[in-house]
């Protein structure tokens, strides 16, 4: 793939050109840019997959640069670089559309090309799934019923007028339709075989009854438009479809774990089909609280509530910015805890849950003070599209509090164990221990990993942190002990053996010499706590 690098800095693009492996690991750099006007100049001359640009820069500057760039070539990736105070500018670049961050001060440049490659591989999965597409559609299209048309994809969607000879042709073929709506319970980055099977079973059910209008809408939604004589034989094929559709979406849950629901409209006139069309999406997506699997008709009423009133008002983001700023994780939960109970009572609409978890998400971040911005872990989070993925609110607040416990444990490094060092060894050092804690780790297999001697290493990481190696990884142990011993049904002795202790009754002595309450007297301290933080 190709690369293009944006930097006013001349040093900083010299460092790209010259330590990191491009050919190596498969991707060529076609140049380099020192301006946004220059690599608008560039992106007009060569073609150019990735584009990686600083965000500051004089005269254009990376946010510019990008709205530009994507809206001329909506296909180009950006992976942006900033420094540590332009927080609020990463964010404006996440929302327009990067896939990426990294700040100047602590970017490396391993991380810089494990990025490319997920951002390669996500450019391969949707080249894949397009290609799966294209099979389904030549598979449906040598069917005698097949109708396929983009001028119907926008008519129903409400972005475009009908052509004319297709109208023509629809109030020729029938009087009146019933559209029924085929969605998958889960989002496909890629489209399975056995879901391009699940839709070519559909195709062929329906194909055995009658003529009809077949119009895939993306990889998990398709419409089918249902020929009718009169509004009453019409009820007659609501029935007997209900049943079909009934028993096939439970085989395909049984057999091929692929979950399926359908909207089913009244029978309409021409007109009104794209009016049936968004009411049909509108319940569908009811499924983000009532699950997948469903039926839905004209006439069924949404879950949704009507009151606008935000939850996170002033009171609520002060608590919970303070429960980050202080690092204090049982406060946080609590809090979040009581936002998801409010969620499940109130059912808000979908999107709005989205730009609620975005915007949560945000202010812990913010609340750190920056120190979370360099882990490429937590910089995961910040995508509104892995959100969106999320098309249940079970599935949605499943992963929040994974997101929560990923970032209390990336915080422990970063804030109390000092990742923010400028020294390459020490952050590679760090890291080695965060992701091997539960090892039984020795100096010199820390040491091999960052490819220094084991006294050398000993005495720079002593300069650059203040602590031994022994200390901080002692350290790690405890915090993350700490986090297990949270959990009412974590032992001591389980939990020893998961932070990397072999005996015990050594890590009860250890765990009280750093906090000053043996396990159980934490745990205990812990529940007692969590009584009185939120009333």
């Amino acid at each position: 793939m190709k690369v293009l690098i944006v930097d006013d800095e001349p040093i900083m693009r010299v460092g790209f050109r010259t330590l990191v492996a491009w050919q190596d690991n498969g991707f060529e750099l076609i140049g380099e840019a020192g301006s946004g006007h220059e690599a608008l100049q560039i992106l007009e001359r060569e073609p150019v997959d990735i584009l990686v640009t600083d965000i500051l820069m004089p005269q254009m500057d990376g946010l510019e640069l990008m709205r530009q760039a994507l809206q001329k070539w909506p296909d180009l990736r950006v992976v942006v670089i900033s420094c540590l105070d332009g927080f609020e500018s990463v964010k404006e670049a996440m929302k327009l559309g990067a896939d990426d961050y990294f700040l100047k001060p602590t970017m490396e440049t391993e991380d810089l090309i494990e990025v490319l490659k997920q951002i390669r591989l996500d450019v391969e999965q949707a080249k894949a799934q397009k290609k799966q597409l294209d099979e389904l559609y030549a598979h449906a299209q040598a069917g005698k019923t097949w109708k396929r048309s983009s001028s119907l994809r926008g008519w129903l969607q409400g972005i475009s007028s009908l052509a004319a000879d297709e109208r023509n042709e629809l109030e020729r073929f029938a009087p009146f339709y019933q559209l029924v709506i085929l969605a998958f319970d889960e989002l496909v980055q890629t489209l399975p075989h056995e879901q391009v099977k699940a839709i070519q079973e559909l195709y062929r059910t329906y194909e055995r009854d009658s003529e009809i209008y077949w119009i895939p809408m993306d990889a998990a939604h398709s419409v089918i438009l249902l020929p009718a004589a009169d509004p009453v034989s019409a009820k007659a094929v609501t029935a007997s479809a209900a049943a079909r559709i009934k028993k096939l979406s439970q085989d395909l849950l049984h057999t091929a774990t692929v979950s399926v629901s359908v909207y089913i409209s009244d029978t309409e006139s021409l007109q009104a089909l794209p009016s049936e069309y968004k009411a049909g999406c509108s319940l569908l997506e009811s499924r983000f609280y009532l699950g997948g699997g469903k039926i839905f008709k004209s006439g069924d009423s949404l879950p949704f509530e009507s009151d606008t009133a935000l939850w996170w008002t002033t009171a609520n983001r002060e608590v919970l910015l303070e429960a980050v700023h202080t690092e204090n994780r049982s406060l946080t939960l609590n809090i979040v805890e009581r936002w998801c109970e409010s969620t499940s009572r109130r059912h808000p609409e979908p999107q709005r849950v989205y730009d609620e978890t975005y915007g949560l998400l945000n202010l812990m971040m913010g609340a750190s003070a920056g120190h979370m911005a360099n882990s490429p872990k937590v910089q995961a989070y910040f995508s509104y599209e892995k959100i969106e993925s999320f098309l249940s609110w079970g599935s949605l607040k499943a992963w929040l509090f994974t997101v929560i416990e990923d970032f209390f444990s990336q915080q422990m490094l970063a804030v109390s164990i000092g990742e923010n060092t400028s020294n390459p060894f020490i952050r590679r050092a760090l890291r080695y221990m965060l992701q091997n804690y539960s090892s039984n780790l020795s100096l010199q297999d820390i040491a091999d990993y960052v490819k220094l001697s084991r006294s050398y290493l000993s005495d720079l990481f002593s300069k650059e942190t203040g602590e031994t190696v022994s200390q901080v990884l002692t350290q790690i142990r405890i915090e993350k002990a700490k986090r297990l011993l949270e959990l009412q049904n974590s032992h001591t002795y389980e939990v020893a053996e998961k932070v990397g202790f072999v005996d015990a009754k050594h890590f009860s002595k250890v765990f009280k010499r750093y906090t000053g309450l043996s396990p159980r007297e934490y745990r205990e301290s812990i529940d007692r706590n969590d009584k009185h933080q939120i009333e």
